[in-house]
């Protein structure tokens, strides 16, 4: 087993999925630079095997627009690895939709890093500790033997007046073959990932947010791998706050780690 997450965060979710929808998602990752006139230059990018949605892509990065947060700060490389997360209703179809672009500019300086001196790691074990906003807290596994599937999960967060408040935007359960999920299974994996990602995010949100209002932050736990060109998942979110809606989507689709701001939304 094994749990990755990306992320530069309490509303518990009572209600278990009445329906899920299944989809197929797949990760892209690409290179580029960052041109004077602060446009992507010079790309590549994995293909997705369907030359529509490669096409549509192409055309996608090459309006993306830049702004750097410190432009009288110190030099820093205008190259940038990215990935892209896409989700097509079914292999038969061509269209797709983006779910999250991260920008991760090469040599960039970063404060906020994965927690690993003895200090930090104890930090992370504190319920009650002050925020260490440099500090990003792994998430941790639940322990159960009937954990069948594995799991990616989308978790909203969003400052409010008395501090930040998470909850999930989607949880997505796959299985080792594209299989459908069994629902018995699912559900106790539902509960489970959810706990535990709501969690996670809430003792690293202020680090997450830094200066932003909103953000949305991905951890996925691994039980079993999905090697799959497109792998077929399952979104047993179910209901959502109010406030993680379109609006709150678009405003966190896209997320840039350095100087860099990718304002291509």
């Amino acid at each position: 087993m094994n749990i990755s997450y990306i992320g530069i965060g309490l509303l518990f979710l009572t209600s278990i999925c009445s329906a899920q929808t299944a989809d197929y998602a797949k990760k892209l990752k690409g290179s580029l630079e960052i041109s004077a006139l602060a446009q992507a230059n010079n790309y590549k990018l994995d293909s997705s095997g369907v030359p529509s949605i490669d096409q549509n892509l192409g055309s996608l990065i090459e309006s993306w627009r830049f702004a750097n947060q410190q432009p009288s700060g110190p030099s820093t490389s205008n190259n940038a690895d990215f990935s892209m997360t896409l989700i097509r209703p079914s292999l038969a179809e061509q269209t797709y939709s983006l779910k999250r672009v991260e920008l991760f500019q090469n040599n960039a300086k970063n404060k906020v890093h994965a927690a690993e001196t003895p200090d930090e790691l104890a930090y992370c074990t504190q319920e009650n500790a002050t925020p260490n906003l440099e500090v990003i807290c792994a998430a941790v596994m639940p322990n159960d033997p009937d954990l069948a599937y594995s799991a990616e999960v989308y978790v909203a967060i969003k400052q409010t007046d008395t501090g930040p408040v998470v909850g999930i935007e989607s949880l997505y359960l796959y299985s080792a073959q594209n299989s459908k999920l069994i629902s018995k299974y699912a559900r106790i994996a539902k509960e489970k990932f959810s706990a535990a990602a709501l969690a996670w995010a809430k003792k690293n949100s202020q680090s997450f947010l830094q200066n932003r209002q909103l953000y949305l932050a991905r951890v996925e736990f691994v039980v079993v791998s999905n090697t799959s060109t497109w792998r077929r998942q399952e979104n047993w979110a179910g209901e959502t706050e109010s406030w993680i809606n379109d609006e709150f989507r678009a405003e966190t689709k896209y997320v840039s780690q350095g100087s860099w701001e990718l304002l291509g939304k």
